[in-house]
């Protein structure tokens, strides 16, 4: 209390003047009339005198604290420092004051005690109950704490600012985001932040909202700021006025959220909107409409809109009912969009029996991850035109298979027919050729040379005609065989064919080699039969003074190996190439060139039934020669 009533002289000393002194009676009145506690102290530290105010706690009463030492009464809980303390003043180092804090059974307050040097080292301490101030206190510092939590780990950007627009406190949030420490911004206008290096005029537009906030206007737009990683973002930013009890702007508050990612997305949906809207404007007599769970058309795009004499305005925001109730599709509609509500695409014709029209409607389901069905895809297309071109070729397509009915079954009569005909004919050709050969063995004798050649003559023809039905049976059952595949040495095949023809090969004194040939998968039969009639054709169409020379070979092709079978004959012109590989087609006369010339007819059938080609290249020149190539597929 005389702490109150002192003033600074001219050199910091304290001093009373005597028109302010304060009578020990009016002392004691003020202290009866207050909720303090005075107390003095001798200088051992015992308590020589205590007054209780009127309105102190009334817990001091219940304690005889009179003559005995401050540190063993319930004050001893910080009685070093107390003690100290009393010490220093009664020595007149120092006036002391300091906070105490009393906690004893019914009372626990908080108190700042003053201390003053009296006579003889005396002290007075007076306990001034604070308790009400240091709650306060508390309260205040719990509540700026979680006011610092929040503002510090709050999602979003915030900024505490001056109503002209100085930065006082910004969150860590805003601080990372910018690349910041709070240093370089306090006390700095926020125009003047990192945040706002960009182009155009996003700062002035800043320093325009602030002045609109400062004068109590909510403000809030879409705007550009730069992060620290120096990356342009998108933030909705707001700048709302903090105001005192008469309605002053105090503070401000500016707030940014980042809604980078959902401008992506919505600039994505609006690519992916005109994407979808014109796809479906382009799509040649269909329609694309969307259906909301309340059955509202929120899209309606495409040619067939047109069609129906609509637009797309009378369409969007309309109901499915309003639009289509008491039409024959109605009811298929709302069926298939009830199925895709579920989840479930589906799809459907219609037919008009009123119209000449035929759609194909397919209904899916706009499916979000965890979310239920809002909106359904109906895709409608016009294919009328589809279905009657597709009824004409059903039309076709029967008809044709009516005729390969018909052609199969002529074949077979030709083929049994023709088989038949060969078998028959065998007999009575081997009777012409046994009875010829027996006159002719009977008769040497008696037969002229004339007659004699007359019986050759025959002879001959027969064999032929039994040659030409032979090649006919084989190339007529190479059709109504079935393959048996395996796998052959082809260098083996090769010895074996040599081997049948070993008589034609000495009759021309033939010069035959082979490159080491590879295993293939074939039939080994038409193997065989293929091989001998390309050397048969080798070594008859040589020139009669020419020493045939053939040569076998193959390379692998991949997927398949290449034969060739290389002659020095006496050639092929170029306008030959495909006839030779025709039934019945000769180049040369039976004079010349024996043969059935069905020979390369039967090679050819061979390799395409084999999944193979067959071709030849040749040289024009005498003695030339010609190269015969077939393809084998691998397995």
């Amino acid at each position: 209390l005389l702490l109150e009533h002192t003033h600074q002289g001219e050199k910091g000393m304290s001093y009373i003047s005597d028109k302010e002194y304060i009578s020990t009676t009016e002392l004691e009145a003020v202290v009866e009339a207050s909720a303090d506690v005075m107390f003095k102290i001798s200088e051992t530290g015992r308590i020589l005198s205590l007054r209780v105010g009127r309105y102190a706690d009334p817990v001091w009463n219940n304690y005889d604290l009179l003559g005995k030492k401050v540190e063993n009464t319930f004050l001893s809980q910080d009685s070093v420092s107390i003690s100290k303390a009393l010490k220093n003043v009664a020595e007149g180092r120092s006036m002391r004051q300091m906070e105490y804090f009393v906690q004893v059974p019914n009372m626990q307050k908080w108190y700042e005690i003053r201390m003053l040097p009296g006579d003889n080292q005396q002290v007075l301490a007076v306990f001034k109950d604070i308790t009400s101030q240091k709650k306060a206190q508390e309260e205040k510092q719990r509540t700026e704490a979680l006011f610092k939590a929040i503002f510090d780990n709050t999602y979003h950007l915030t900024a505490l600012l001056s109503p002209d627009g100085i930065m006082l406190q910004v969150n860590k949030t805003a601080l990372s985001f910018g690349g910041i420490n709070f240093e370089d911004a306090q006390g700095k206008p926020i125009w003047e932040a990192a945040w706002w290096d960009v182009p155009d005029n996003y700062p002035m537009r800043l320093r325009a909202g602030i002045r609109s906030a400062a004068a109590n206007n909510f403000v809030r737009y879409e705007t550009q700021v730069r992060g620290g990683d120096g990356k342009i973002y998108c933030i909705d930013f707001s700048l709302k006025a903090i105001n005192d009890d008469d309605g002053n702007v105090m503070y401000l508050i500016a707030e940014g959220r980042d809604i980078s990612e959902r401008k992506r997305i919505e600039e994505e949906l609006a690519r992916s909107q005109k994407m979808y809207r014109t796809v479906a404007q382009n799509i040649p007599r269909g329609m694309l409409l969307v259906l909301n769970r309340d059955m509202i058309f929120t899209m309606a795009e495409g040619e067939l809109l047109q069609t129906l004499g609509w637009t797309k305005e009378q369409v969007e925001g309309k109901s499915l009912s309003e639009l289509s109730a008491g039409l024959e599709v109605y009811e298929l509609l709302h069926k298939h969009y009830t199925i895709g509500l579920e989840g479930r695409p589906s799809t459907f014709e219609f037919k008009s029996k009123v119209r000449n029209l035929y759609y194909n409607v397919i209904v899916q389901p706009l499916v979000q991850p965890n979310k239920p069905v809002d909106e359904v895809l109906i895709i409608v297309n016009d294919i009328y035109d589809q279905k009657k071109m597709a009824l004409q070729l059903q039309e076709n397509l029967q008809e044709l298979e009516n005729i390969v009915n018909t052609l199969q079954q002529k074949n077979e009569q030709l083929e049994q027919f023709a088989y038949i005909s060969s078998h028959d004919l065998q007999e009575p050709l081997r009777m012409v050729v046994s009875y010829t050969q027996l006159l002719e063995r009977k008769l040497i004798h008696t037969l002229d040379e004339e007659a004699r050649e007359f019986m050759t003559f025959a002879t001959e023809g027969a064999q032929r005609m039994q040659q030409i039905i032979y090649d006919l049976l084989l190339y007529n059952e190479l059709d109504n065989t079935t393959r048996q595949l395996q796998t052959i040495n082809t260098n083996i095949a090769v010895k074996n064919v040599l081997f049948k023809i070993e008589g034609q090969v000495l009759a021309r004194n033939a010069q035959i080699t082979t490159d080491t040939l590879p295993e293939i998968q074939a039939d080994p039969k038409e193997f065989l039969v293929l091989l001998e009639h390309l050397l048969s054709n080798a070594l008859k169409f040589v020139a009669p003074t020419v020493t045939p020379h053939i040569h076998i070979s193959a390379h692998d092709n991949g997927n398949e190996w290449i034969f060739a079978v290389t002659d020095n004959g006496i050639g092929i012109q170029i306008n030959h190439y495909e006839r030779i590989f025709k039934i019945f087609q000769r180049l040369h006369s039976r004079n010349e060139y024996t043969g059935s010339g069905i020979g390369l007819a039967i090679c050819k059938k061979i390799v395409t039934l084999h999944g193979g080609n067959i071709w030849v290249s040749s040289s024009e020149q005498a003695s030339g020669g010609s190269t015969f190539y077939f393809t084998l597929p691998k397995p």
